[in-house]
């Protein structure tokens, strides 16, 4: 057997062999269900405001707590929503030259 007759032969197999997952592509339109999990790194002063914000948020609309997730989920809205805010949005990070330097 020739080596590029080893390699199909080997990429049937792995293909084979490998779980298929149904991906929908990205130009489908298709609306995905399943969230999606992001993680960012915060620093002290930034989770101490986002805790303090939730802490008071939480106390003034009588509610046992708020998440910080629930508040990024706001945000991403309404920085979806409001052009005012995805402006202001974009030039704070052009001014600050690269993401997490503030850190």
């Amino acid at each position: 057997m020739s080596g590029e007759q080893e390699r199909t032969d080997l990429n049937s197999r792995l293909m084979a062999s490998k779980p298929r997952t149904s991906r929908a592509p990205r130009s489908s339109g298709a609306v995905r269900v399943k969230p999606v999990r992001i993680t960012t790194d915060l620093g002290a002063a930034q989770h101490r405001a986002l805790k303090d914000f939730c802490d008071q948020l939480a106390a003034d609309a009588g509610l046992a707590r708020v998440p910080g997730s629930e508040v990024v989920r706001v945000l991403l809205d309404q920085l979806h929503e409001d052009p005012e805010l995805k402006q202001n949005v974009t030039d704070e990070i052009i001014r600050r030259g690269h993401p997490g330097k503030d850190l």
